[in-house]
């Protein structure tokens, strides 16, 4: 995931004249702290204010930004990893209980066939959507410059430290496991 834009992305001052479409109320509250407007903007209202300029990035996967050809208004992508976003199955545990022996063995062999079938659809999607969107003219930056991803963290530890308090020891540690190894 990460920042469509009509400029690069390549200082902390360029991260700070962006003004940015963000999906939900989290991305808008971290993206107001770092550049000069954040707002939810839904798909269908965001032609209309990319062309005007009232929107000059757009945080979104390359693959959404692909899909919605984004490059049309915004020439540059830069590799933030902001969001992993991952499915999962859920039953409850009740629901789970009352199931016999041979129906839970069938639920988990199908989540277990679904699961690589899944891993196996994402093998390669990020490369085929770079070289889409180079195809297209944009340029991706996948290293950001240093003072631009420790302006985003620095932002972020509120959020993160309002998330770890709401989910949890647990989560907690889960998020702390992801980061220690991504960064």
């Amino acid at each position: 995931s990460g920042i469509w834009s009509t400029t690069a992305v390549d200082s902390l001052a360029a991260l700070k004249s962006l003004k940015m479409r963000t999906y939900d109320s989290t991305g808008t509250e971290l993206f107001a702290r770092l550049c000069s407007a954040a707002s939810v903007v839904s798909y269908a209202d965001l032609t209309p204010k990319l062309e005007s300029g009232a929107i000059t990035a757009v945080l979104s996967s390359g693959d959404g930004g692909a899909g919605r050809q984004l490059w049309k208004f915004l020439p540059h992508f830069s590799e933030i990893v902001y969001a992993v976003p991952l499915s999962f199955g859920t039953v409850s545990l009740t629901a789970w209980n009352a199931l016999d022996a041979s129906t839970q063995a069938a639920v988990l062999k199908a989540g277990e066939a679904t699961t690589a079938q899944q891993w196996q659809a994402m093998t390669g999607r990020v490369e085929a959507n770079f070289k889409r969107m180079r195809e297209n003219g944009v340029t991706i930056d996948v290293k950001p410059p240093a003072e631009v991803m420790s302006a985003m963290r620095d932002a972020a530890a509120k959020t993160l430290a309002d998330w770890r308090t709401a989910a949890g020891p647990e989560a907690a540690g889960i998020l702390d496991q992801f980061l220690k190894e991504t960064r």
